[in-house]
């Protein structure tokens, strides 16, 4: 038997910056290469920049289960 999950996927907003912080840490602790900024500089960002990060650039989080599982950026 299977257990069947949804996964939604939803526009960033300024009430999701800790989702994003989360998920973006969490990527960049596993795969550093692939960005353009270092765990290490993102792990110092204050509440302010991931709340203005959340709200101003083009986030995409996708939930499954009621967590955040993914993320991606677009380009505006």
């Amino acid at each position: 038997m299977t257990s069947e999950s949804t996964l939604t996927i939803r526009l960033c907003g300024t009430n999701d910056w800790e989702d994003l912080r989360v998920i973006r840490l969490e990527a960049l602790s596993d795969t550093p290469d692939a960005y353009g900024s270092t765990y290490e500089e993102s792990l110092r960002w204050s509440d302010a920049q991931w709340k203005n990060a959340a709200s101003t650039r083009l986030y995409y989080l996708a939930d499954r289960d009621g967590r955040v599982s993914a993320w991606c950026r677009g380009l505006q």
